[in-house]
This record gives C-alpha cells, sequence and structure tokens, in this order.
C-alpha cells in the first residue's frame, strides 16, 4: 500500500514513467544517505563515509541483482537496510520519544520490504550482531537488553499487519504448489551461479560469465580491479581487528 498507492497518486499529476523514476530516485538516495550516516554514526570519517554510500550503489551486486532485476521489494529492502541499523543504534544511544518514532515511521514507508518474508532475516541479522557487540562492556549489557526489547516491541507493532498475510497464505492453496523439497531443489538451483569466490568479489557466474558483460568482466584489468577492492576490505578488517586488541 505504501508504494503503489504513493505511485498511483504521482501517476494522478504526472506521466506513469516520471512517477516510477521519482520513486526510483528516492529509493536510490535513500540508500546512499542512509550508508552515509550510518557510517558517521559508527565514527568513520567523511571521505569513508562517502566512498561506501557511493560503492553501495556501484558494485555490481546491486547493479544486476538489485537495481538490474527491478524487484521492487528487493529494492526497497536495499534502500532500508542501512537506515534500518542506523535508526537501531540510535536508539541503542538513547531511548527518546524522537528516536523511537523515527524508526517506527521508516518501518512504515519502507514496508514494501516485506515482499520478500527473508526480508526479515536481512535486516535482523545484522542488527542482532550490532546487539552481541554491544554486550561486550558489562555496564552497557541493561541498556543494550533494555533498547533492543523497544526496537524489537517498536517493530512489531509497526510491522505485524505487514507479515499476518504470510501466515493466512500459509494455509491456503498456495502452501500445495511449493514444499520443503521445491525450496531446497530451487536453492540448489540457484546456488551453481554463486560460489563463495563469486561471491566476494560481488558477483553472479552467469550474468557475469555468459552473457554480455562476460568480456568486460573477463578484462584483466578489471578482475585486479575487483581482487583490490576486497584485498582493502580484508586489510581494513584485520587493521581494525588489531587496533581493538591494542
Amino acid at each position: 500500500i505504501t508504494l503503489f498507492y504513493t505511485v498511483g497518486l504521482l501517476s494522478n499529476f504526472t506521466s506513469a514513467w516520471i512517477a516510477q523514476a521519482t520513486v526510483y530516485f528516492f529509493f536510490i538516495f535513500s540508500a546512499i544517505s542512509g550508508v552515509y550516516l550510518l557510517a558517521k554514526q559508527l565514527k568513520l570519517s567523511n571521505s569513508v563515509a562517502t566512498i561506501g554510500a557511493l560503492f553501495y550503489l556501484f558494485n555490481p551486486y546491486t547493479m544486476s541483482q538489485i537495481i538490474g532485476r527491478l524487484i521492487s521489494s528487493g529494492v526497497t529492502v536495499w534502500a532500508y537496510l542501512p537506515w534500518f541499523i542506523y535508526l537501531s543504534i540510535k536508539i541503542f544511544e538513547k531511548i527518546s520519544i524522537k528516536n523511537v518514532l523515527s524508526f517506527a515511521l521508516a518501518s512504515i514507508i519502507f514496508s514494501n520490504s516485506y515482499g520478500y518474508p527473508s526480508s526479515v532475516f536481512l535486516l535482523w541479522i545484522p542488527l542482532i550482531i550490532y546487539f552481541l557487540y554491544s554486550l561486550t562492556p558489562r555496564s552497557n549489557r541493561f541498556n543494550s537488553i533494555k533498547s533492543i526489547a523497544v526496537i524489537a516491541t517498536t517493530w512489531l507493532i509497526t510491522c505485524s499487519w505487514l507479515l499476518l498475510p504470510y501466515l493466512k497464505i500459509g494455509s491456503s492453496a498456495f502452501q500445495n504448489i511449493s514444499g520443503a523439497k521445491e525450496n531446497l531443489d530451487s536453492l540448489l538451483g540457484v546456488s551453481q551461479y554463486f560460489p563463495v569466490k563469486t561471491i566476494l568479489l560481488l558477483k553472479q557466474n552467469y550474468l557475469f560469465g555468459s552473457t554480455m558483460y562476460n568480456g568486460f568482466y573477463s578484462d584483466p584489468k578489471i578482475i585486479a580491479l575487483s581482487y583490490l577492492v576486497l584485498t582493502v576490505v580484508i586489510i581494513g578488517v584485520i587493521n581494525k581487528l588489531f587496533k581493538r586488541q591494542a
């Protein structure tokens, strides 16, 4: 409703393609600004935050699997993920009406994320990792537990109406179309295009190995650049770990 009703309203005042372009501009701007704010929240420099925000958009996975496929739920959850984590961290810092309402409002604005049931895991797994990290200082444990409880309660209140249809569909005729075996077969079929090496380079074997993109991404210079990006990330993680231990 929040997505298609908005597109419908825009279509009353302009052409359909401009309405669509406006919505996708909103998603792209949300994704970039969300990553920038999240990076700043994590005490990173302006240059790192800017590079991170641009890389979140201009990388092979986003271009091919999210923007390239134009599946609205996928684009929405991609744009929402950095905001979900950023607004959650704000609540970890301070439980206030402003922070809680901001989190709730974002949950409603980006509600189209839950066109995929798997989006629940995509959003909550990184947040749970942050929550576990926040428990490291013993003095902070009570505040962290209280914060995650507030976040979970707010999320359930604002998102329960989005998840209820799945419970209803689960008891309908659709459940006879796909079961555990069919889902596993589908997973195995898709996984062949995502070996670990390919995932680390943010690619996909079919698109970047058997289509028109193959020539460009088979160029030794482009392959070297892909490995350079991965190397920089690995060095950065190792450097950060050593600094923590020091």
